[in-house]
């Protein structure tokens, strides 16, 4: 009976999708979280041990608030790209590494106050987001030349 089947539907019955990407994305999803709160927990503590302007701790406060949100957005469109073997959300998933990347780069080294957990947190954070996105671009290869040639 397989050898009733077109091309096509032998192509179709594959699976393209990256697991390594997708076990990625999933312990990302967790570590965002965790980024979040031990951020939270330390800006806490510096803003009480620490002098800060108001302008530049309203200003890294707000930054803490929306890079998990950005990368909370990347994750999700680059887990429906692989799940899906959509192109378009992976496509703008890398897009939105950019962004993101610079978000962990600024807390880890351009932060009023870097502190050693800081510069864990986001090498960490770094490393899930930099090997996602060459991931990213391999699953974008792969499942465009698996559906356009």
């Amino acid at each position: 009976m397989t050898s009733h089947l077109t091309a096509n539907q032998r192509h179709s019955e594959r699976i393209l999708s990256s697991l390594p990407l997708q076990v990625l994305l999933y312990f990302n999803s967790y570590y965002t979280f965790l980024w979040f709160v031990l951020n939270m927990i330390t800006f806490c503590w510096k803003s009480y041990t620490l002098y800060y302007s108001t302008t530049a701790l309203r200003w890294e406060i707000s930054l803490v608030f929306l890079t998990p949100m950005l990368d909370y957005c990347r994750t999700k469109l680059a887990t429906r790209g692989n799940k899906t073997e959509n192109v378009i959300p992976l496509i703008w998933s890398c897009c939105l590494a950019a962004p993101t990347i610079v978000a962990y780069v600024f807390f880890l080294e351009w932060e009023t106050y870097v502190l050693h957990i800081d510069k864990n947190l986001n090498a960490i954070a770094l490393a899930f987001v930099s090997i996602e996105f060459l991931l990213s671009l391999l699953a974008v290869s792969v499942f465009w030349r698996a559906y356009h040639f």
